[in-house]
């Protein structure tokens, strides 16, 4: 794996098959994708590799400092695989100018970055995690675990806000109300964040 992004930066072949097979669906997305956002897709596959498999592995181990409050937004980020996830919110087939929705894309990044973390929280607090994101807000803004949810919420309900005034009413709005809403959904639903435990009357 570590030869991954090498290999496609000189042009060599794959020496794991299972990774060749990756890099041909990688390609079919443009069938599917705008060329922009399918071009997207394919570097933040490699961004991703890169940060699990060659990045610093002692990051969540710094100690932060009160200026920081940039690098934890940027290290959650870089850790993330949001922007496949948006791209595929508007396929061509429906939108196929990404002028409808691009200056949304922003705001829908840190849409799906502050659900999956409010959704994992219970999960991490059982897991002790302070590497999480929700526990280096905490951290660096001197707010409880508590706290720091609530501002995570609120967080939430500021950007859906924004994407709705930017996307206005048609079909690119409808994608994302169907995104949006099937994402909580299978937050709420999906068994590795144990809320059956939590909320079970909804189960």
């Amino acid at each position: 794996m570590r030869e991954f992004i090498p290999r496609i930066c000189s042009g060599e072949p794959q020496s794991d098959p299972i990774l060749v097979h990756f890099l041909e669906m990688a390609g079919d997305l443009r069938g599917y994708l705008p060329d922009y956002t399918a071009n997207m897709v394919h570097m933040r596959m490699m961004t991703f590799a890169n940060e699990k498999l060659c990045g610093w592995k002692d990051a969540n181990q710094l100690a932060l400092k009160p200026e920081a409050g940039n690098y934890i937004e940027y290290s959650r980020y870089k850790n993330g695989i949001s922007e496949p996830y948006a791209a595929c919110i508007w396929p061509t087939s429906l939108c196929p100018d990404v002028a409808e929705y691009i200056q949304a894309f922003p705001d829908t990044l840190m849409f799906i970055n502050y659900v999956n973390d409010s959704m994992s929280f219970y999960k991490e607090v059982l897991e002790e995690d302070e590497g999480s994101y929700v526990s280096r807000y905490g951290q660096l803004n001197g707010k409880t675990f508590v706290e720091s949810v609530d501002d995570l919420v609120e967080k939430i309900i500021s950007t859906t806000e924004r994407i709705r005034k930017i996307l206005g009413e048609g079909q690119a709005r409808e994608c994302w109300e169907d995104f949006a809403s099937g994402f909580v959904h299978f937050g709420l639903f999906c068994p590795r964040y144990r809320w059956k435990e939590v909320v079970p009357e909804y189960f």
